[in-house]
């Protein structure tokens, strides 16, 4: 199936850096066997040669070219190669923003939530240090605590009857 007769491509860095296929070799003879004539461009000339002797000893129509394309296209090599600086917006515009907003929930967590847990556990250990000495197991300090308790209550109890407390 012929689907490219007619037509012409120029495959970029339609050479392989090393021994084997690379992705410009690999669719220069793709589209050679399609039926597109290719013109293979390639920094290196011999790497270029290479694929359009493969294209060739195929049946196909290739020209190589030497050409340092990166260097020609300048800043819109940079633009490509960069994928229009959208990973580069999207880390400035989501990524920084969750960043700012998970340590603002950590430092909340940390000094607001843990700090209130922190301190009611404090008091609590204080408060039950205090109870511990009042805990003897003696009946006899016991009794003295329910007395003493006791004449709380009636003292606080004459306070309303006598109208000083009100």
């Amino acid at each position: 199936m012929q689907r490219l007769k007619g037509k012409t491509a120029m495959v970029v860095g339609a050479g392989s850096i090393g021994p084997g296929w690379g992705n410009g070799k690999a669719t220069a003879v793709t589209f050679a066997r399609e039926g597109a004539q290719v013109f293979c461009v390639d920094r290196n000339g011999q790497a270029a040669q290479e694929t359009v002797d493969i294209i060739t000893g195929e049946g196909g129509t290739a020209s190589p070219f030497t050409a340092a394309v990166s260097r020609a296209a300048g800043p819109y090599y940079d633009v490509l190669v960069n994928k229009y600086y959208v990973d580069e917006l999207y880390d400035r515009r989501f990524v920084d923003v969750g960043k700012t907003f998970a340590g603002a929930a950590w430092a909340f967590d940390i000094h607001i939530i843990d700090g209130l847990v922190n301190r009611l556990g404090w008091s609590f250990r204080l408060a039950g240090g205090g109870l511990r000495r009042a805990q003897t197991g003696l009946i006899g300090n016991y009794a003295l605590s329910m007395i003493a308790g006791l004449l709380v209550v009636l003292v606080v109890y004459a306070g309303y009857a006598a109208g000083i407390l009100q």
